[in-house]
């Protein structure tokens, strides 16, 4: 029988001991815990500062102000920096929430909760040790090019905001160890933070282990002990791949990151390696000065991608050939179709003749022709006065640097045709006394298909011929001769076409008078020498990896050497020693083979090798034959002087991209080189210039000047007004380069802009608007080159170029404004258009999308509290917290645009996308 009665059948607790109520159990039960505030006490306070709010302050100003870095590194290690990112915000995030925790005496997820406490104190960790490092090593100023002793208490300060942010979280971890009861789960939370402290090393060693692995094998490559050490450094570096990383380093310093804190390698020795790894000399991306990119470079970035919808249905060549006086005067017409509704832009590059010269463009509009002003750009010194002139522009013609050209056309209308003409003046090249050869210019490269029917009409007063199907010479009825007929689509970008041109037999000098400048006279002589037999001959050959191909026909080329001349030979290589040795060409040149060529060789010092040689002797001569080259070398050989200075020959494979100028800046002694005339063949070039050596060789030697008097030898003939202005254009032309020459880019730009002439320091634009000239031409001068010498010898000089000017005005000093145009905005096509019309899509999305979100969230944490807090994905959480969320949500999507522009720009600087 049960008994109910519960009082009674209850045993007495015993004497002296008090029966709790039994009212008070179930409050006991439903009491919240006393939680303390994460601010409360100075324990509170001194973790929340050290913790969290000094490592996020530093995190924060870092971004804020280094944030093209962090793009950089993106595009350059994008996982490798996400984790290192990871690892830094990890600190006070971590903090934050296990402080919170154990405030509120949280003890679930302890595992989780002791990782992240384990991975801050590795991440503090690492700060505190590559601050103390780069402050020992002392570093930091190379990193940073600024004063050691600032940057060092900058890196001092770091080294101690997350040394106590370390001592934070290692207290944190202690806390974390008392909220457990059992000595076992104690156990585990301390292992759980040692596995996240390993986690966090592991996490940045293996981040930067391709960084420093490839920082290591720059280094051996730039400053082994050993030339082994060094090719075993370019080895590494090909064997990794890093041509990207080191294109992004040559171009931007601050993407070498941590590893370059400790190893340091200047800029220019960075660049160097990229070339001795990979053959390619870096050019940097956001230089106006194209002369140093290749053609397939200008092919990409400058006439950009082919357009389906656009075509050259028709062009001619018409112009005048003046064998006597070895000019010529051509205009060639373009008409261009668009097919498509909507306007297009037409561009091309195209390649004159050496000593060629644009003097007029021309534009139809409606019907109208319409001239080009001259005006100064490219490397003319530059003033804010210059009139910017974009893709929008009519017509702009700009001097491209190695004989090439660039025209751009803008608009040609949809469902419509452009008419477009470029006049220049070309020299011919004496061959025989009585023939000479005009090469005509020719298409390196389109955006528009070349098809239609081209036709070429050539007048002389002697006989013209060109081995060409479509063209036959014929006699007009003013008895002149002509050459007319069509060409096909291929010999307009082909390897070249010359005229052959008929000419009296005769030598000595061409008188004209200089038009509006009586008294002064353009005197073209002609001297016909027997050629000069170099005594040696030492041929350079570049062993980059660009010279492969091109081994079989440099073979070819040089066997129609005269056997009778002595010869040499050195390749310009690392690789093997043994080949920069001095060698017999007749031996030496068939044992080379395509495994001898590997990676980029800087030629500076064979050339410098063989410049002493040759000059040891007189009568000698070195024949280099190279690919792209580095800028410049600052290495400083010596050189012992010359019994007499060499002659210097250069053939270049890549259309001369090598600036002898700048390679050779410190060896003045060498240079300057007279390049081998490229019409043709690598192979056939090279025969027909080396057998010009063969015995009974004549050559002529044409020079052009002015003077003041006529003459006095009597066989000088009297030129006529075209042929003035023929010589007038191809006399200031070569005034200009010799003044480029000497770095006189203010008197080149004088000469230039008042001949009306394109060069590398002016351009030639149609515009509906006037452009500004002032400082460069004066009112009724006149278009052709004169002299501000004294006496005739002192303006044939060749060192000192007579200035172009008028007789009535002066050239303008240096301090006057220069005022001309900046082509900069049509010299590059934009090829990242479509990326960037993706990425700016995303960007704005991303912006409207976060800025409403953090707006709503923000919004209706303080006006209803948590009422709505589910709809925002936000269950849960408190008004602070809300706010918060919603205010960063909302910088997040302003800052969007930016930062895509900012990852678009670095990635065009470093010419990823190449």
């Amino acid at each position: 029988m049960v008994n109910l009665d519960f009082n009674r059948a209850r045993p007495h607790p015993g004497p002296g001991v008090e029966e709790p109520p039994l009212e008070n159990w179930a409050e006991e039960l439903h009491q919240k815990p006393q939680h303390r505030k994460i601010w409360e006490a100075p324990i509170g306070s001194a973790v929340m500062m050290t913790g969290v709010v000094l490592p996020a302050l530093f995190l924060a100003l870092f971004a804020i102000f280094c944030h093209e870095r962090i793009s950089m590194l993106l595009i350059k290690h994008p996982i490798e920096t996400l984790v290192e990112v990871t690892l830094a915000l990890a600190i006070p995030i971590a903090n934050f929430s296990i402080w919170s925790s154990i405030c509120r005496k949280d003890v679930r997820f302890a595992m989780r909760r002791s990782l992240c406490n384990g991975i801050s104190i590795g991440a503090s960790f690492l700060f505190v040790a590559v601050s103390v490092a780069a402050i020992c090593m002392g570093r930091v100023n190379i990193y940073f090019l600024h004063e050691i002793h600032s940057f060092a208490e900058g890196f001092a300060v770091i080294a101690c905001t997350f040394f106590l942010s370390m001592l934070s979280s290692l207290y944190l971890a202690y806390q974390l160890r008392a909220l457990r009861e059992f000595k076992s789960a104690r156990l585990r939370t301390t292992l759980y933070s040692a596995v996240g402290v390993v986690m966090a090393l592991l996490s940045f060693v293996g981040a930067e282990a391709k960084s420093v692995y490839m920082r290591v094998a720059q280094h051996m490559a730039y400053a082994g002990n050993t030339h082994q050490e060094q090719l075993d450094g370019l080895k590494m570096l090909r064997w990794l791949n890093a041509e990207q990383d080191m294109r992004l380093e040559c171009a931007d310093a601050r993407t070498v990151g941590l590893p370059g804190l400790f190893i340091p390698i200047n800029t220019q020795a960075e660049q160097q390696l990229y070339f001795a790894a990979f053959g390619k000399p870096f050019r940097d991306d956001r230089s106006t000065d194209l002369s140093g990119f290749s053609n397939d470079y200008l092919r990409r970035h400058v006439v950009g991608a082919m357009i389906p919808e656009l075509s050259l249905v028709r062009s001619g060549m018409d112009g005048a050939v003046n064998a006597d006086a070895l000019s010529s005067t051509l205009n060639w017409t373009f008409v261009f179709k668009n097919t498509a509704y909507d306007d297009k832009e037409a561009r091309a590059e195209f390649s004159l003749p050496s000593g060629a010269v644009i003097s007029n463009v021309t534009v139809w509009k409606d019907g109208q022709p319409v001239d080009a002003t001259f005006a100064p750009s490219g490397k003319a010194p530059r003033a804010d006065s210059f009139t910017a002139v974009g893709h929008d522009t009519p017509a702009v013609v700009s001097d491209l640097g190695r004989g090439r050209t660039l025209l751009h056309c803008y608009p040609v209308k949809g469902q419509d045709e452009l008419k477009v003409r470029m006049t220049m003046v070309l020299p011919l090249k004496l061959d025989k006394a009585d023939e000479a050869t005009l090469a005509l210019p020719r298409f390196i490269d389109t955006n528009f298909a070349v098809n239609g029917e081209h036709q070429v009409r050539l007048r002389s007063s002697d006989r013209l011929s060109l081995k060409l199907g479509g063209l036959k010479e014929s006699l007009s009825p003013t008895g002149e001769r002509i050459l007319v007929g069509s060409m096909k689509n291929e010999e307009l970008s082909g390897p070249g076409v010359s005229v052959t041109a008929a000419r009296k037999p005769t030598l000595g000098a061409i008188a004209v008078a200089v038009p509006n400048k009586p008294g002064r006279y353009f005197i073209e002589s002609i001297q016909a020498k027997p050629v000069k037999v170099p005594n040696h001959l030492i041929v350079v050959l570049d062993g980059s990896q660009n010279v492969k191909s091109d081994l079989a026909a440099i073979k070819a080329g040089l066997s129609k050497l005269p056997s009778s001349m002595t010869s040499s030979l050195i390749v310009a290589s690392d690789v093997s020693p043994k080949l920069q040795e001095l060698q017999p060409l007749s031996s030496g040149l068939p044992k080379l083979t395509v495994s001898d060529f590997d990676g980029g060789q800087d030629n500076l010092q064979a050339v410098v090798k063989a410049a002493g040689t040759a000059g040891e002797t007189r009568d000698g001569a070195i024949l280099w034959i190279h690919g792209p080259q580095p800028t410049l070398n600052r290495e400083l050989y010596v050189m012992a002087p010359y019994i007499q200075t060499p002659a210097f020959y250069e053939l270049a494979l890549d259309n001369g991209v090598t600036d002898g100028i700048d390679f050779f800046k410190n060896h003045r002694e060498i240079g300057p080189f007279v390049p081998v005339p490229r019409n043709g063949s690598i192979e056939n070039d090279l025969a027909r210039f080396v057998s010009r050596w063969q015995p009974g060789g004549v050559e002529y030697i044409v020079k052009l000047y002015e003077q003041g008097a006529f003459p006095k030898t009597g066989s000088a003939a009297v030129g006529t007004p075209q042929e003035a202005a023929e010589l007038g254009a191809l006399l200031a032309k070569e005034q200009s380069q010799a003044f480029i020459a000497r770095g006189n880019y203010h008197a080149a730009t004088a000469v230039a802009v008042r001949n009306r002439l394109v060069t590398p320091v002016s351009s030639a634009v149609v515009l509906m608007r006037k452009v500004s000239d002032e400082g460069y031409v004066q009112q009724g001068s006149g278009t052709v080159a004169s002299s501000n010498t004294s006496s005739d010898e002192e303006a044939n000089k060749p060192a000192e170029p007579a200035l172009a000017g008028v007789t009535n005005g002066s050239v303008s000093s240096a301090s006057e404004a220069l005022e001309g145009v900046n082509t900069s905005g049509t010299v590059r096509v934009n090829n990242l258009a479509n990326l960037e019309a993706l990425l700016n899509i995303l960007a704005n999305s991303f912006e409207i999308v976060g800025f409403v979100y953090g707006m709503s969230l923000t919004v209706q944490a303080l006006l209803f509290r948590t009422t709505y807090s589910a709809y925002f994905g936000m269950k849960g959480a408190s008004v602070p917290v809300m706010v918060i969320t919603g205010l960063l949500v909302t910088a997040a999507g302003l800052a969007c645009p930016g930062v895509f522009n900012w990852f678009v720009a670095s990635a065009r600087d470093a010419n990823l996308f190449s």
